[in-house]
């Protein structure tokens, strides 16, 4: 296994500026309750100390390191830079599976690196879906992919990056979660539905069509940023909370 960075290197050398940037901080909502639609029953906020751009994962193999994943963040350095800086980009076919397969990269080597301190009581994301995606470096059949534009509130203490991990429980065994970030004005979101079910695009309440663009599954084009933009923090949290039920 070789180390990843979580956010790549080129990310310090295009946004130099964020180097020095206020920490970056992750949650992790989980569902321990006894009802099977219940979103968020613990709740838990780490930081990390390291620097934005500093923190890695030992959870990969070299080959995936230095092959698929190498390649993938040299092709999508150009569309993914001019959506953090908040500039408008049209995303062809190509460039949507592109910016999708490194959001889902970028939330499960995170999820799985050292830095979130401690695993959570039920997992979020299971062993399974970053086992598959290393091996077939393509999403798996059961993802959503969608993206936001985020306004930073003016005040001090405005974060560069976060992550957030939500899972919620189902009948009969089954689960779905999504798992978001945001790094500058780019707000990215995975939603991952039920094993056996095709994913709705009601998977979530951020799946709002003057708020998000859906990549994957996606169109001939996707013009980025949407209408509006996810507000401030409290519009943060608002866009990465799941609903009391959405309906399996």
């Amino acid at each position: 296994m070789s180390k990843e960075h979580i956010l790549p290197k080129w990310l310090r050398r295009e946004f130099p500026e964020y180097t020095d940037a206020p920490t970056h901080q992750r949650t992790i909502n989980e569902n321990e309750g006894r009802d099977p639609h219940g979103p968020r029953v613990a709740y838990r906020r780490d930081e990390t100390k390291n620097g934005l751009f500093n923190d890695q994962a030992r959870v990969v193999c070299t080959g995936c390191n230095n092959g698929w994943m190498s390649q993938l963040e040299k092709r999508v350095r150009e569309p993914l830079s001019q959506m953090i800086r908040g500039l408008p980009v049209v995303l062809t076919g190509e460039r949507q599976a592109l910016v999708s397969l490194w959001v889902v990269k970028t939330l499960m080597v995170s999820y799985r690196g050292p830095q979130l301190g401690g695993r959570p009581t039920s997992e979020i994301i299971l062993p399974v879906d970053p086992e598959s995606l290393y091996r077939d470096a393509a999403l798996g059949p059961t993802m959503v992919v969608s993206v936001s534009f985020y306004e930073p509130e003016t005040s001090p203490g405005e974060l560069v990056y976060a992550e957030s991990f939500t899972r919620m429980e189902h009948e009969h065994g089954l689960y779905s979660y999504v798992a978001s970030l945001k790094l500058g004005h780019f707000v990215a979101q995975l939603g991952r539905a039920p094993d056996g079910v095709r994913p709705p695009l009601g998977l979530a309440p951020y799946l709002l069509p003057d708020r998000v663009a859906l990549l994957c599954p996606g169109a001939a084009s996707v013009n980025w940023p949407p209408a509006k933009p996810v507000y401030g923090r409290a519009g943060w949290e608002k866009h990465v909370t799941l609903p009391e039920r959405i309906g399996y």
